[in-house]
């Protein structure tokens, strides 16, 4: 669709006004739902109050234990008061505010009102006797599979099983029972609120009546007024089709509707402080750069790739398995068992059944969740066919990092970044065709390809000329070579716009719209290793001059293998299965490697490799695709409850990551000494009570503040939620049930998150600086179309050559120029009581940052 612009700036706005409208209607359904499937305190509006009014209903809880107490030897101890006694006041009120709100959004009557009050009590009441007699881990971990139930319905009839399997009595209360154990809860909330909640007699036909728990007027007008306010604040953002509104202030930016561009601030901070130091550098033009650069990004016009479209669309419609890619279908869940074959199960088949059974569930609420965002971004780019340009409105993480407003983005997964093309195409020049054709090998990087010098992707692609060709002139039928490429959806745009620009007569004059990427490599790693000078770090990550990409993912595998090897020969059966395997190779090692200069621990390296390498494993044998995980062994804990039952490959994972853990320590020394320094200094400052600030090479001032809160949760075992209850409010007063909900955090410093945060804030702040200077040197030159994800850069292939040397200038320059710690370092020292008390600032080595001018492998 081709409209001038005063007919753009008309389809914008009414872009705008049903972003809000679509928001405020989405998110009143989502709470509809929540009351539906979980009961209304689970909607915002609810939450909210049941916090504010938890202090109140403590202290009248505790009033009740208190007076029932000083009764006691005088006749028979209440049943109620011996169960409840166990409780946290605290929790009780939590349990009765809970019944009182769900009794108000089913019109349920006050007797009834009181049984499912008692009910939940006795959720609890089990709950704690299972963690008596059982203990806390086996109570966590039941807990755990609890909350992979879905609906509070399913976890309760979970619950009763689960509870029997540990061989602990449920001993249902009746109904009466449980009236008599809810009462005092109930009335605790009626007495405590009375200028909320209040008991109401209805009357209904021939005469009868029955009594309810309603809101107040006062009671009423709170809840409604929270979830006005909050249904406008989360409107659907979209890509626009008019460039997006300069950024100039905090709240600019982006969209020409106020109420929508209130929503979309510069910055995604919560921090107050922050945002003050943001006001002040934009005020001095401080920040004049960070917002050049960010309006140039967001100023790049996309279009869909209609092609590739259509691929995405018949792959969704027909299930088609392909890693990575989401699946449009539930998976089918196992026939049920005959009576008479489960009472022939012993306790250990009969858990593995439903265990299976939930784990399909658990998946298959995944893929619902998955249908719908598939739905809604094949609607977005079907609508934006209909432009020839759209827009990616941008801000700013707290670190700098640059991101688009709207979910339908190019940072996305690859078949959501295939959609993205130019809309403005340039030709490929004397270079470009080389460029297109290095993009499509590292697209595919069939027999890692990606990994080998230029020359080599450039043969690699000759050589597959006739497959690419096909790939791209028929994608169904070749759909068995193109779905097994490293980005699948990327490199079927790729192998599409090559063969244009073939039957083109490979023309230089081709005009070429596919944005080619160029990616660091270990870009963490990276920023390390030229902070502190480190050649023999910097050779591994591709930063000095080299006639072939090295891997520091392979490097660091190659001595977890031999490690895995030693263990071998000592018999260690992880090993055994492991090297039977094949051992570890760069793709397993890449993430924990990755994640390594970003502060993650052995823990966490264990977590990635349960998702990202035994996770397609178990999903493919619930899906029937395998019969099982190959990396399962039985479990070798004699303590575990499982012992010698199959373990899904958690014992594999964490045998691995610790592999892993070793290795890359060993191989990764200098930047381990950075990673080291700025958790002491964070520390250093957190005892002093105060946040690290710094300002990026660009003049963007980031706040390291992770603040504590003066709060102690609650949350209930059958509940997938919880509350923080914060402060204490005077009796009896919607007015402190208000200021209650807008409790704000103390100004005390959480020490450990300081610490293990502060390495990735750093350097994500590094990259986010080096990515803006980057396109403000390449804006100075005539480059004005960016497809840019953090690390990986991407332009016309016709810009290429030119781009690939601007990116080295720009981060030569940056470090000459700029020492991430020292800025650190001396921006604590002005902070502190007592600087004597900070680390010393790493020894920086002899290496010359300018070698990355000649580093050919550094951004490809």
């Amino acid at each position: 669709m081709f409209l001038d612009s005063e007919d753009l700036l008309k389809a914008q706005a009414e872009r705008d006004a049903l972003s809000l409208a679509d928001g405020y209607i989405r998110f009143n359904e989502n709470q509809k739902r929540l009351e539906k499937n979980e009961g209304a305190y689970a909607t915002l509006e609810s939450s909210k109050v049941i916090r504010g009014c938890i202090p109140l209903v403590t202290k009248e809880i505790e009033r009740y234990f208190s007076e029932t107490k000083d009764k006691l030897g005088k006749g028979k101890t209440p049943f109620s008061f011996s169960v409840l006694r166990d409780f946290d006041p605290s929790k009780a009120a939590y349990i009765g505010l809970n019944s009182v709100i769900n009794a108000i959004g089913s019109q349920k009557p006050l007797s009834q009102t009181l049984v499912t009050c008692g009910r939940m009590v006795h959720s609890e009441h089990v709950a704690l006797k299972l963690e008596r007699e059982r203990g806390k881990k086996i109570a966590e971990r039941i807990g755990k599979k609890l909350s992979m139930q879905g609906s509070s319905a399913n976890r309760s009839k979970a619950f009763k099983k689960l509870v029997e399997d540990q061989d602990i009595e449920f001993d249902d209360w009746s109904a009466d029972v449980s009236a008599k154990v809810g009462e005092p809860l109930v009335n605790a909330v009626l007495k405590a609120l009375p200028d909320i909640f209040k008991l109401e007699t209805v009357f209904v036909k021939r005469g009868s009546s029955m009594n309810l728990i309603v809101l107040t007027d006062e009671g009423s007008s709170l809840l409604r007024d929270i979830r006005e306010a909050a249904s406008w604040m989360r409107p659907v953002l979209r890509p626009m089709v008019v460039a997006p509104r300069p950024w100039e202030s905090f709240y600019t930016g982006c969209y020409y509707d106020e109420r929508l561009a209130r929503t979309v601030p510069l910055m995604r901070t919560s921090q107050k402080d922050h945002r003050r130091l943001l006001k002040v550098s934009l005020g001095n033009g401080q920040m004049a750069y960070v917002l050049e650069a960010l309006n140039a990004i967001q100023e790049t016009p996309f279009a869909i790739n209609e092609p590739v479209y259509g691929v995405i669309k018949w792959a969704w419609e027909n299930n088609i398995e392909i890693e990575g890619f989401p699946r449009s279908q539930r998976i089918d869940l196992p026939p049920r068992v005959d009576a008479e074959v489960w009472e022939q199960m012993d306790q250990r088949q009969r858990k593995g059944k439903r265990l299976t059974v939930a784990q399909i569930h658990q998946k298959n609420r995944s893929i619902d969740a998955d249908v719908k965002i598939m739905l809604d971004d094949l609607t977005t780019a079907k609508e934006l066919m209909d432009y020839d340009r759209f827009y990616l409105p941008c801000n700013l993480d707290f670190r700098g990092r640059v991101y688009p407003v709207c979910h339908f983005n190019n940072q996305r997964s690859d078949h959501v970044k295939a959609l993205f093309r130019f809309a403005d195409g340039k030709p490929l020049g004397p270079s470009g065709a080389s460029w297109l054709c290095v993009h499509l090998a590292n697209c595919g990087d069939f027999e890692r390809v990606s990994k080998r010098p230029f020359g080599d992707r450039l043969r690699w692609v000759e050589d597959n000329h006739d497959q690419i060709i096909a790939t791209a002139n028929d994608p169904i039928g070749t759909l068995d070579h193109w779905s097994q490429a490293d980005s699948p959806f990327m490199y079927l745009a790729a192998c599409m716009e090559y063969a244009k620009w073939r039957s083109s007569g490979s023309s230089e004059e081709f005009i070429s719209y596919l944005p080619v990427a160029l990616d660091g490599s270990n870009s963490g790693l990276q920023h390390y290793s030229a902070a502190l000078r480190c050649e023999r770090e910097a050779a591994m990550v591709c930063l000095t001059e080299a006639l072939e990409p090295a891997d520091a993912y392979q490097i660091v595998a190659d001595a977890a293998n031999e490690l895995v090897k030693l263990d071998a020969a000592n018999g260690d059966v992880r090993a055994l299965k492991l090297l039977e395997l094949g051992g570890l190779d760069r793709k397993i090692a890449k993430r924990n490697v990755m994640t390594f200069a970003y502060s993650s621990e052995q823990f966490g390296f264990g977590q990635q490799q349960v998702k990202d390498t035994m996770g397609p494993e178990n999903d493919a044998v619930l899906k029937g695709l395998k019969d099982r995980n190959k990396y399962e062994l039985p479990i070798l804990d004699p303590k575990s409850e499982r012992y010698g039952e199959p373990d899904n490959g958690v014992q594999l994972a964490h045998y691995i990551a610790a592999k892993v853990w070793h290795s890359v320590n060993a191989v990764v020394t200098e930047a381990s000494k950075g990673m080291s320094f700025f958790k002491k200094v964070a520390g250093t400052l957190a005892h002093e009570g105060k946040p690290l600030t710094w300002v990026t090479p660009v003049g963007l001032p980031v706040l390291h503040k992770y603040t504590q809160w003066d709060v102690k949760r609650v949350k209930m075992f059958l509940f997938d939620r919880d509350v923080a209850l914060v402060g204490q409010a005077e009796e009896g007063s919607l007015r402190e049930v208000r200021a209650n909900i807008r409790t704000k955090p103390l100004d005390r410093i959480d020490k450990e998150k300081a610490k293990n945060a502060v390495a990735p804030n750093v350097i994500h702040s590094m990259d986010a600086a080096h990515l803006m200077l980057t396109v403000l040197a390449s804006k100075a030159e005539g480059i004005e179309h960016f497809s840019l994800i953090h690390d990986s850069f991407g332009t016309h292939a016709g810009s290429t050559e030119r781009f690939f040397h601007i990116i080295r200038e720009a981060f030569v320059d940056m470090y000459e120029n700029y020492c991430p710690l020292t800025e650190v370092y001396e921006n604590a020292a002005r902070s502190l009581d007592d600087p004597s008390r900070l680390p010393e600032v790493p020894t920086i080595g002899n290496w010359e940052v300018r070698e990355v001018l000649d580093a050919p492998y550094a951004f490809a």
